[in-house]
């Protein structure tokens, strides 16, 4: 959320740890690292996929895919505590965002589920449906529109009947305001 921190994911592929960082000029200082919990002794960790700063970067948001329970969960930017889990929809989350003002996150999962939660509590306020998973999302400077883009391509769990495409919604009410045309995942 500023030039004195940065993110990191421990060697290359998949990412299942988070690590965070404090930039000290041409010197990093590692401040946390988080792994999540694998849901069953013998599952993997959770992949994480996507992640958001709250806008005034007092929490991280993240989410990707689980074997078996899937989550968002939101930790402490400053010392890594993980302060709540939500329930994500889906195998996978592809996107998250807060708002401009921070009152609100969005997810959006593979089975085009858009989630609009309120961000101090976690409590669920919209479900939008996309018509193939959610890659991309974001919401104007006001909170009033949400954009989400995406389609079928790079999904580890195919979902039947996805298809490219790029929508924006109005937030507070859900009624889809534009579709836009395209022929590929946005």
């Amino acid at each position: 959320p500023n030039k004195e921190v940065a993110l990191g994911t421990p060697g290359r592929g998949d990412c299942s740890n988070l690590r965070v960082w404090k930039i000290n000029g041409a010197k990093l200082e590692q401040l946390w690292e988080a792994i999540p919990d694998a849901a069953k002794p013998h599952d993997p960790p959770p992949r994480i996929y996507s992640l958001a700063f709250s806008p005034d970067g007092k929490q991280l948001a993240t989410a990707g895919v689980a074997h078996t329970n899937n989550f968002i969960r939101i930790w402490d930017a400053a010392t890594g505590k993980e302060l709540r889990q939500l329930p994500a929809a889906g195998r996978e989350v592809g996107a998250l965002t807060y708002s401009p003002d921070g009152t609100t996150l969005a997810s959006g999962s593979d089975d085009g589920t858009i989630t609009l939660w309120d961000a101090k509590t976690g409590t669920k306020q919209r479900q939008l449906q996309a018509p193939g998973g959610v890659r991309s999302l974001a919401l104007s400077p006001d909170g009033a529109r949400l954009a989400a883009g995406g389609g079928p391509q790079g999904w580890r769990n195919k979902q039947p009947n996805s298809e490219p495409f790029l929508i924006v919604w109005d937030a507070r009410t859900g009624k889809e305001s534009y579709r836009l045309p395209t022929d590929r995942d946005s």
